[in-house]
């Protein structure tokens, strides 16, 4: 084992855009466009709310609190996960206004201006921390079109993106088109369903209704199946309780693929976006590995929004076990105050633990191969 060396990861296929800053450096983002904030910033703004200065707010603990977990801790799903992307999405929204008005501008191009600066910061970031090729999960596809990379990160890293949405949005022909339209333009590589905290109902489990999921993976698959190198991704197994969800997703799969003639994929390339709590059951294994799906491991953030009680319970030795790939990501470093790098250490300590010599090599070799499928 002396001769396997850790290395950074190169990828970071699970990131969602409101994630990816540091803390520290979204509230110097804050400093720079605006000159106070709404307090506290844990709270949406009210008529209670009180005005600071954004003057030293980088060094300010609660506020650092308010848009990330420290590292170590953990939090119920309405304090982490929910408030913190919340607070970050609002705290911009309060910054675009203040922006606009302080420069006479409207507001969409304010929006542009300081989402495209802190766009960049995160490119930025992820090259200190070795990535090469990063997917980044976002649901506005105005805003992803109007990204202009800087000179900075520019031959340095490879960035695309995933249209996404949350599990009880429509999934109708205008998405559709946006789908083809990113992916034609090179905006987006894929898809990623979002929101599956909860166990599915039975009304998302019906083939007709307003709710059905069959309806929705279905309008996403007839899209994607025709673009090659797409992803399609799930949001499924994060929490406990949602043992079932994957495997009831990739029933309602097979059966749209029957129906449809589609063949095993890719395209699209599946992944299951955590993929922490399932059923081990050899349909579930079996139809992995038919239709080469990755799964993507985020320690850090399943450890602070409590899905799981220790990193022992995270399944890597499982998955590889069955020639299941992993990919190694972060679900947002910035808000959970983590890296690839820290990620990357996680895994490879928990092999070491489990003496299997071939695993962390498996792990590279296996995202040395996508990378090289989607940049050559």
């Amino acid at each position: 084992m002396n001769n396997i060396k850790i290395k950074k990861t190169k990828t970071e296929l699970h990131t969602h855009l409101m994630g990816m800053l540091t803390a520290k450096e979204f509230l110097n983002l804050i400093q720079e466009y605006s000159d106070y904030i709404y307090w506290p910033l844990n709270i949406t703004e009210n008529e209670n709310s009180t005005y600071v200065s954004t003057d030293n707010l980088s060094k300010n603990v609660d506020a650092i609190r308010s848009i990330s977990i420290p590292l170590g801790e953990s939090r119920p799903y309405e304090e982490g996960l929910k408030s913190l992307y919340r607070n970050r999405s609002e705290l911009l929204s309060f910054v675009v206004r203040y922006y606009a008005f302080k420069n006479n501008i409207n507001e969409l191009d304010a929006q542009k201006i300081i989402y495209n600066d802190y766009f960049n910061r995160c490119l930025l970031e992820l090259i200190n921390n070795g990535v090469k090729y990063v997917e980044i999960s976002f649901a506005n596809y105005e805003l992803i079109e109007s990204f202009v990379q800087s000179q900075d990160t520019k031959d340095k890293i490879n960035y695309t993106f995933l249209l996404c949405t949350q599990r009880t949005n429509k999934i109708g022909p205008s998405m559709q088109e946006k789908i083809r339209n990113a992916y034609n333009k090179g905006i987006a590589v894929g898809f990623d369903f979002m929101g599956m905290e909860t166990p599915l109902d039975q009304d998302e489990l019906k083939k007709t209704g307003r709710k059905s999921y069959y309806r929705k993976i279905k309008a996403v698959l007839e899209t994607l199946i025709y673009l090659p190198k797409s992803v399609f991704r799930i949001h499924s197994g994060e929490s406990k309780g949602t043992e079932e969800n994957t495997e009831n997703i990739f029933k309602i799969i097979d059966e749209i693929k029957e129906e449809n003639g589609y063949e095993d994929f890719p395209p699209p390339e599946m992944r299951i976006g955590h993929g922490i709590h399932y059923e081990k059951s050899d349909y579930y294994y079996n139809f992995m590995k038919k239709n080469h799906v990755i799964v993507e491991i985020n320690a850090v953030s399943n450890l602070a929004l409590s899905n799981i009680d220790s990193i022992d319970d995270l399944p890597y030795i499982d998955y590889l076990s069955h020639g299941i790939p992993i990919a190694i990501s972060t679900d947002g470093h910035g808000a959970y105050s983590t890296t690839t790098i820290i990620e990357d250490k996680i895994a490879f300590y928990n092999y070491l633990k489990d003496k299997n010599k071939n695993a962390y090599r498996y792990l590279l070799d296996s995202e040395s191969q996508y990378m090289e499928r989607k940049i050559g």
